[in-house]
């Protein structure tokens, strides 16, 4: 937040970006809340042959089998509290609480239905309109329930703040406690997904891989300025998701998502000038943290180990040898110093860690171990990269310039910038890795 004090040529930055943050009106998915409730005793002669399963909060209509609709009524009900507590509703506010669900393979189905309201657009995998959900079934044992409790998550947002935000904001935070693991009691909100095979057709780090290797990865800017109508874009959805969880995730920022949906709705671009107004000096930093976040998202990020500090206050860098640890179970870390453009930095590194998985263990020095590589890079081998200290406004990233940097090595500054290392290994590989590099920098 910014404070009296700060200064005006400080706060202008910040103003402009806010001003130019522009997006249309929530996302017809979650369009109203406190929709009329269906009528729980009509039933068409077609609804007899779907499925019925009644829950805590849900009553689900469904042409899959009656072993699957109770499944997911019994992980809903126990997902949909996790949800609430994430929201910090109190749980005896959601008793009494519930939708009508339907989970189903066409359009003609759900048509039949006593709960459908004609004014449901035509859409590719669910949707939600007040307390009542559309959900087409999917392949494999996981995405369906995902849908389910991404709609679910707009409902409830509905119901208890009368908005879900922007479309970012509102997708976003729909993905971020849609996506879970376990069935039943043993369902857990929230989770970043760590393998394919157990988040089957989730898709949503295949969107962000794709974007990456066509340099199209948008900036956090842009993704604030997503227009409503993304319903079924997977890679807007994607990046959303990646936006709320890079707030969620910085225990400096998880309060501001609390203060956000419980702050007057008004318009998206109301709700977006108000998130960077409040954000204040951190903007930049987070919009540079953006960069390396989207840089590392995989299967098997753990959000504690990619928790890549970056501040104003680092001091410039005036040349002085410098020294510090670069430790081999985290993602991307920042060295002590900023650095400005025009700089020539020399690098020396030393050491030893320990990579940790099939065929290894591997004992690493600084070049890494050619054996394997990760990311065109031998696994073990000192990576740098400058992170630029001014807010990327422009729609998309450029590429994040990595140096392979190794036992020494050198390279120019263009602008001035934050400078970050880490010990190169898969994302989700990195909890059983050990040891650090000592690495220093000189003229």
């Amino acid at each position: 937040m910014l404070s009296a004090t700060t200064p005006l040529l400080a706060i202008a930055p910040l103003l402009a970006i806010a001003l130019a943050l522009g997006t249309a009106n929530p996302p017809a998915s979650a369009q109203s809340n406190r929709r009329p409730q269906s009528n729980r005793d009509s039933q068409s002669n077609r609804e007899t042959k779907l499925t019925r399963e009644t829950g805590i909060h849900i009553r689900l209509f469904t042409d899959r089998s009656a072993e699957e609709a109770k499944q997911w009524v019994e992980t809903f009900d126990h997902a949909i509290v996790q949800c609430a507590d994430a929201w910090d509703i109190p749980r005896q506010d959601i008793q009494g609480w519930s939708v009508d669900a339907a989970v189903l393979s066409r359009r003609d189905q759900f048509e039949s239905l006593p709960f459908w309201d004609a004014s449901v657009p035509d859409f590719r995998t669910g949707y939600a309109l007040g307390n009542r959900l559309f959900v087409y079934s999917q392949p494999g044992d996981y995405y369906t329930g995902h849908l389910l409790l991404h709609e679910a998550v707009h409902a409830l947002m509905f119901e208890f703040f009368d908005t879900a935000g922007p479309t970012w904001f509102q997708e976003g935070t729909a993905e971020w406690l849609g996506t879970h693991r376990g069935i039943g009691k043993k369902v857990k909100v929230g989770v970043v997904p760590d393998s394919r095979k157990d988040f089957a057709y989730w898709g949503r780090f295949k969107k962000i891989a794709e974007a990456r290797a066509e340099h199209r990865v948008p900036s956090l800017v842009h993704v604030m300025k997503y227009p409503a109508n993304v319903i079924g874009d997977v890679r807007a959805y994607s990046f959303s998701w990646a936006a709320i969880r890079l707030f969620a995730d910085d225990p400096d920022h998880r309060q501001r998502l609390l203060k956000a949906i419980r702050s007057p709705a008004g318009s998206a671009d109301a709700f977006n000038r108000r998130w960077v107004r409040d954000l204040g000096p951190a903007w930049p930093e987070l919009s540079a943290r953006w960069m390396l976040w989207v840089d590392e998202l995989d299967y098997g990020f753990d959000p504690s180990r990619h928790h890549c500090k970056l501040s104003r206050q680092t001091p410039r860098w005036n040349g002085d040898t410098v020294t510090f640890e670069v430790d081999a179970g985290k993602g991307w870390q920042a060295a002590p110093v900023r650095v400005d453009a025009g700089m020539v930095v020399h690098v020396d590194a030393s050491g030893q860690c320990t990579i940790d998985h099939e065929p290894g263990p591997w004992r690493s020095e600084p070049d890494g171990v050619s054996l394997r590589y990760v990311n065109d890079f031998p696994v073990g081998r000192l990576l740098a990269a400058l992170v630029p200290t001014r807010p990327n406004s422009d729609p998309t990233l450029p590429p994040l310039r990595i140096e392979p940097i190794g036992r020494d090595g050198q390279f120019k500054v263009h602008q001035s910038s934050w400078l970050v290392f880490k010990i190169n290994d898969q994302t989700g590989e990195l909890a059983d890795n050990t040891g650090s590099y000592r690495v220093q920098l000189s003229k």
